[in-house]
């Protein structure tokens, strides 16, 4: 039986349940599910009005939930969107949502599964096995980050000051409409090197999940959402190396590159969940 060691999750305005992480812990699995702020907002499986991407997390656990124990991650993954698809057959968004990807919810996630002893994912979630990184990240947020970065640079040297753009972050102004194009690679099909999977009720390519088989042995697992820059063997040394970022680049375009900063009145620049377990 796998026993939770260490579990956390904080919104990035710091206020209980406003985020779009979710992490679930059942008896045959565990998860970290990441829900994906778009534009559109939809009522939550308990009915009260949430963000899409809270929508899509709440969607995926309740599925999870009702995941067979025995079930592949090719098997388990078209389950999961499903439950997404059924959600806009119940909005009556179905085909709208198929016309324009910006109103859709979705969601990215890591799994461990206890019967087959495997990670699996969708998306830019992380994983430490043993303290070995397994990474994640996609290269649509590796270019537009970087662009960010690149033009914040050139405002600093302008003589803007890190407070002014705090306040108003022209760099994430620049990527705007960028960050709304990249929805064009997302389950596109895998033919460009920007393409990316996201759990949205169209996700058709469970052979590209990717799974991890762990090694004979495995003691500790560390499970994460990308707010945190830097997975660490605990949750205390994950949340010091995000504060020290935060500290020192609170704007997130050096130490760690992102595609937003730490705004007034935020905790950090993401929601964040850290999972710790010992696999059963």
């Amino acid at each position: 039986m796998m026993q939770v060691l260490e579990r956390f999750n904080l919104s990035k305005t710091g206020k209980p349940d406003s985020g779009e992480d979710i992490v679930f812990v059942g008896e045959h699995f565990a998860a970290v599910i990441d829900g994906v702020t778009s534009a559109a907002s939809f009522g939550s499986p308990g009915g009260a009005p949430v963000t899409s991407g809270r929508a899509a997390a709440e969607l995926i656990r309740d599925a999870m939930a009702l995941l067979p124990r025995e079930v592949s991650a090719t098997e388990a993954f078209p389950r999961l969107d499903a439950a997404i698809r059924d959600f806009y057959s119940r909005e009556g968004i179905l085909a709208e949502a198929e016309r324009d990807r910006t109103r859709r919810c979705g969601a990215v996630v890591i799994v461990y599964s206890v019967h087959r002893r495997q990670l699996w994912r969708v998306g830019d979630c992380q994983a430490l096995v043993d303290g070995r990184d397994w990474p994640g990240g996609k290269q649509v947020d590796a270019l537009l980050s970087e662009l960010r970065a690149f033009f914040l640079e050139t405002e600093l040297r302008r003589g803007k000051t890190v407070e002014e753009l705090l306040a108003r972050d022209t760099g994430r102004e620049l990527i705007r409409d960028l960050l709304l194009r990249q929805q064009e690679f997302q389950n596109a099909g895998g033919a460009s090197r920007y393409d990316y999977q996201v759990m949205d009720g169209f996700f058709r390519s469970p052979a590209e999940v990717e799974v991890l088989d762990l090694p004979p042995g495995t003691r500790e697992l560390a499970l994460a959402s990308d707010g945190y820059p830097v997975l660490r063997p605990s949750l205390a040394e994950t949340e010091a190396e995000l504060a020290r970022i935060i500290r020192e680049d609170p704007l997130c375009f050096r130490l760690f590159r992102s595609t937003k900063g730490v705004y007034p009145g935020n905790v950090s620049f993401d929601d964040r969940s850290y999972l710790k377990i010992r696999p059963a």
